[in-house]
């Protein structure tokens, strides 16, 4: 009930305002706000994976407090995370697709401070989850590069990451070879285990041990127990990943 009572709060606060008057809105001056946002910004990380029911809840604090104080670089993924939320858990393509075309404007516009800080990270929130309902998945495979690259400049590793295992299981969706699939996932695996960013190169491995089975080359080579990892360290994304592949291979 708390979900959707602020989900209607926050439609409504939307519905009030075009998404050229998001874009251009003034920005954030306070810096109680700025730091509020911030917080907001790196706990929505975590909870993705750890407790995704807290996601909604976060993201529209983000999005109510964007409309009455301004815009920042936070704003960014603020409206990307209910971009995906119009997406996935409330069936609005229409306006998960205006608030991508916000976060675009967001992401090029020279007035939003630090804006490579989170390059990465929205877009690999729009490109994993509203693009390809809009436009053909092949459409969304360079700007996963784009993104990482982006990451690694702005020093935003984890975001790296997360668009190269985005991109892993979109490849797969398109239709990408196996024998070319493979190699790409190991090559990711190989660069997320570079920067240490363990929990997308788990992913990766996920990815890459479905299609080590479609190929029948999985010799047990690599122990990776996706499944005892994912209860190890509560990570539900991973869990219903490998479930969800099991079910299907």
């Amino acid at each position: 009930w708390k979900i959707m009572k602020e989900y209607m709060k926050t439609d409504r606060m939307l519905k009030k305002v075009t998404t050229d008057d998001i874009a251009t809105m003034p920005q954030v001056k306070d810096k109680k706000v700025i730091m509020g946002q911030l917080i907001m910004e790196r706990i929505l990380q975590a909870v993705y994976h750890a407790q995704p029911t807290m996601m909604p809840m976060i993201v529209f604090n983000m999005v109510q407090t964007s409309i009455r104080h301004g815009n920042n670089s936070s704003a960014c993924i603020a409206f990307a995370s209910m971009a995906m939320l119009y997406q996935c858990m409330f069936d609005n393509a229409a306006k998960a697709s205006d608030l991508v075309v916000v976060t675009d404007q967001l992401l090029n516009s020279p007035d939003v401070q630090e804006v490579g800080r989170v390059k990465a990270h929205a877009m690999q929130i729009c490109y994993c989850f509203v693009h390809h309902w809009h436009s053909p998945i092949q459409q969304t495979l360079a700007p996963f590069i784009e993104g990482y690259q982006a990451g690694l400049y702005s020093g935003n590793t984890e975001a790296a990451a997360y668009n190269l295992s985005s991109r892993s299981i979109h490849l797969f969706s398109a239709g990408r070879p196996l024998p070319a699939l493979q190699h790409e996932l190991e090559s990711f695996a190989s660069v997320c285990a570079q920067l240490n960013q363990t929990p997308a190169q788990n992913m990766i491995r996920a990815d890459l041990l479905s299609v080590r089975k479609l190929r029948n080359t999985d010799n047990g080579e690599d122990s990776f127990d996706a499944i005892a990892i994912a209860s190890t360290n509560s990570d539900v994304m991973i869990r219903a990943k490998i479930v969800i592949s099991r079910m299907e291979l």
